[in-house]
């Protein structure tokens, strides 16, 4: 009976052991996600307030009348970059764009 009790003491430490490595491999796999995310969220902030700021000097800066796709592109781009958690200068620039948009429909 002795030897039937080292052999389980045995296989709980050994099964133990294999499930805190698995545990410890997940807990780095999901740093190493979280880390790859928040990456990849600042690169699409940083590529949205690029838009907003390419947007303002044409529309805000240079007078630049554009198109209604141009607009609805500015338009989504600004609301992904809020929700990306953008900065107030995103907000200010957007506010800019929409009062002095002209939108050019092709009429004439």
């Amino acid at each position: 009976m002795e030897s039937l009790e080292i052999i389980s003491l045995a296989l709980t430490t050994i099964i133990g052991l294999a499930v805190a490595g698995l545990y410890s491999q997940f807990i780095k796999f999901v740093k190493e996600q979280h880390s790859a995310n928040k990456a990849n969220m600042l690169a699409c902030r940083s590529m949205q307030r690029d838009v907003l700021f390419r947007y303002f000097r044409i529309v805000v800066e240079q007078g630049v009348s554009i198109t209604p796709e141009e607009f609805n592109h500015i338009k989504q781009c600004y609301t992904a970059y809020h929700k990306n958690g953008g900065n107030g200068s995103g907000t200010l620039m957007w506010k800019r764009i929409e009062e002095n948009v002209k939108i050019d429909t092709g009429r004439n």
